[in-house]
């Protein structure tokens, strides 16, 4: 019995590809079920177009991917399919639904199962136990309506993360038309490949939500990432890679053996990433740039230092002078990512911040 797998809108234009969802449908590919995948934010105006998909893969099971940009219209959609298919069995997982579990089936009881965390195994083995007649409550990583209880629903307990990233197939980059997606003014290239080497960050930053990877981190193999740039670049003719992980730059040695396998194999294509201000020094800046980085995300957050102490950022405004000097002497563009309405902000930490921000002359903010 085939699946449908939906990421809706949220009312703006997508610029990249929603690896989540791609991943989970090559797992089940893979496990030989029939995928069928909708991605609404290609579109400018998606109207009711789930709708035609959904009559025409007429699927058991529809999953949808749930961000908070885009609950609203994902509680239409699954309003709408209820209605055209009272039968059929809807699930939803994603950064939302795993942050809010609770509240996001408060808000929407005609939700079938809630995927708390990755999905790929949670899914795959949810769906064979209902296939099988079972109810679902047997598999982790499940929040399960049932409506008799006192909540509305039971969670089935915390499933362990996928330790060994490099046994999960590559994206179904096959099902994504990257010239659909809107571009964004800071690219080089005209076709940017998406791809996430790691899962997890080690930091506990206060504001950051990391409900669905935690701080469980692992990390792909070199070798296995560069195949998945080889692949985009056959199949797919990219000219750029933008590295979506929360933080590329962790591992200073895979980082060395990633960036000489680049230059040794001859990958010529230019890349970006999120970087900390206090992990790579001036050598790895010069080798980064060598092997085609060409742009580092640093999350700045403010220019006052009790703040960044306070938010449990866990570095200081010096170190973020330093780094984007270092950087920029490289010729490597810098993007700033800050942010105003801390806790402890007042009047004199925004100006510091503004300070710090004209200081190191990031490219971009």
């Amino acid at each position: 019995m085939s699946i449908l797998l939906i990421n809706p809108s949220g009312g703006y234009h997508h610029e990249y590809p929603p690896l989540g969802l791609l991943y989970i449908t090559s797992f089940l590919r893979m496990h030989g079920r029939t995928v069928h995948f909708f991605d609404e934010g290609t579109l400018e105006y998606p109207g009711e177009m789930f709708l035609d998909v959904f009559k025409i893969s007429q699927p058991r099971y529809v999953g949808l991917t749930l961000y908070t940009t885009n609950i609203s219209r994902a509680y239409e959609i699954i309003g709408r399919i209820r209605d055209l298919a009272p039968d059929v069995i809807i699930i939803v997982g994603g950064p939302h639904a795993t942050a809010l579990p609770e509240f996001t089936l408060q808000e929407c009881p005609l939700i079938d199962f809630l995927v708390v965390g990755e999905g790929e195994v949670t899914l795959k083995q949810l769906i064979e136990d209902l296939d099988s007649g079972g109810s679902g409550k047997t598999i982790r990583g499940l929040y399960v309506t049932q409506q008799d209880c006192d909540t509305g629903f039971v969670f089935t307990g915390t499933r362990e993360y996928i330790a060994d990233l490099d046994s999960l197939p590559l994206p179904a980059h096959d099902l994504v038309d990257l010239d659909a997606y809107q571009k964004n003014p800071i690219s080089l290239g005209n076709k940017v490949g998406v791809i996430i080497t790691s899962r997890g960050c080690p930091y506990n930053c206060t504001f950051c939500n990391k409900a669905v990877f935690s701080s469980i981190t692992r990390r792909r193999s070199p070798l296995n990432v560069i195949n998945e740039i080889r692949y985009l670049i056959d199949t797919a003719s990219i000219d750029e890679i933008y590295f979506q992980d929360d933080l590329f730059a962790l591992d200073r040695r895979w980082l060395a053996e990633f960036t000489n396998l680049l230059c040794r194999l001859d990958i010529k294509i230019p890349w970006r990433m999120l970087a900390r201000v206090d992990i790579l020094g001036d050598e790895d800046y010069r080798k980064l740039k060598e092997a085609g980085c060409y742009l580092v995300q640093f999350g700045v957050e403010s220019g006052n230092d009790e703040i960044l102490e306070g938010i449990n950022k866990q570095i200081t405004t010096q170190q973020v002078i330093e780094a984007f000097a270092m950087a920029q002497r490289h010729h490597i563009q810098t993007y700033g990512f800050f942010i105003f309405g801390h806790r402890q902000e007042s009047y004199e930490t925004i100006k510091q911040t503004f300070e710090l921000a004209k200081r190191i002359h990031c490219d971009f903010t």
